[in-house]
This record gives C-alpha cells, structure tokens and sequence, in this order.
C-alpha cells in the first residue's frame, strides 16, 4: 500500500498495539475507530518505519477499557517521519454483534475491482488506485480486499479520500489528513466519495455517510 494508505494503516496499527498490548484489552474484543489523523513532518520517502505512541483520556468502566485516544511519532531510524493519532472504541463481541446487526445493508451490489475504468492518480502505482469517475463524484474501488472482510478497512477509506482530492485537482500533494469514521462502510454496497471545497471529502453509501475527511 502506497502513501497516503501505508501511513494510515501504520498509525491504525499502533492503535491496536495499544489496546491489545499496552492497556491489555482481551483480544475477542473489536477496536472501532472514531478519528484518525497523521500529518507528514518530513517530505514522503520509502523505508522502514517504527512508532513511539502513549495512550491519552483512557475511559474505563470499572476494570474494562471502553475507548481510549493516542498519538504518536512515526520514525525513520532516530528522526521523525510523521506524527498521528486518534480515537479508538473498544466493544465488546456481544456490542459489535448488536451495532453491527443494526448497520449492515441488505444484500445488494458488492463491490467489483474488475473494472477498466479506474482513473489515472500522478504519484499513485495503477495497482493500488481506488477510484473510478461516477458522475461529478469518484466509486471506491476496494483492491485486495480480504474474503472474509466484515467491512471496508479505515485505511482504504483514508487512502481513497486522499486520491480523490489528487484526482480533483484540489491539491497536488498531501500532507496532512484528519479522518472521522461515522459508521462501518458495508462491503454489500457502492462507496461514493464527492469533494467539496478542493480538500474534503465525504463517503457515503445508499444515501448514508460513513465517512469525512479533511485533507490538506
């Protein structure tokens, strides 16, 4: 996965490194994002990454962790590469199963990444490109996406609204994203995504938005 998409994916990962390890939440335990961010202090580059990241406003319920937010430092050897964070709630099997119960879609039109229409993004491999044009706005088009995906990753989300504002025009180069994750983005359904004001995106699915991002 190429940036902006490997960045998000990091700073997911360290969320989850907290919560399974740090604050040692059972591992049948589902983590829902809320917020991701992460903002680029160097100029983007390949090579290995490691995190330094520290748990903020930890909210418990007697001895279980309900939600938490973190930040980190994302480093490239011993200097700084990015920062990033965000807001992480922790549910339980017997809450995932009833929120998700609620939220998913009827069966429907799944997504296809067999499609000759995606479109072509300066700076993004072809391979990892998830957009193709619909209407004044762009269709998600999941790649490698797992068979057994409950729902559509938060990286891949973070990932296309970075895309769909290169493919706009609206900026040239990305350094900085802020992600707000409304609800689970279903894989029984089309992702539209539409960019207003040159750098935010909204994601939605039959009418419903699952996601917002601010891009800059």
């Amino acid at each position: 996965m190429s940036y902006p998409g490997a960045l998000a994916e990091a700073v997911r990962r360290a969320g989850l490194d907290l919560m399974y390890g740090a604050l040692g939440v059972p591992e049948r335990f589902h983590a829902a994002l809320r917020t991701q961010w992460f903002a680029l202090t160097q100029p983007i580059a390949d090579g290995e990454l490691t995190t330094d990241a520290v748990c903020e406003q930890i909210e418990r319920r007697g001895p279980e962790v309900r939600g938490f937010r973190y930040r980190l430092r994302l480093l490239r050897g011993f200097e700084e590469y990015a920062r990033g964070g965000g807001e992480i709630r922790c549910l339980s099997p017997a809450v995932y199963r009833f929120i998700r119960a609620q939220q998913r879609f009827e069966p429907g039109e799944e997504f296809t990444s067999d499609r000759n229409d995606l479109v072509a993004i300066d700076g993004i491999p072809p391979e990892e490109v998830l957009l193709a044009a619909e209407g004044s706005g762009w269709s998600l088009v999941p790649r490698r996406l797992s068979e057994t995906a409950d729902h559509l990753p938060g990286a891949m989300l973070m990932a296309a609204a970075g895309q769909a504002v290169l493919a706009s025009g609206g900026l040239r180069s990305i350094s900085r994203m802020f992600g707000e994750f409304v609800r689970h983005a279903e894989v029984t359904a089309p992702v539209t995504l539409v960019v207003s004001d040159a750098c935010d995106v909204q994601a939605s699915q039959r009418g419903e938005v699952v996601f917002r991002a601010e891009v800059s």
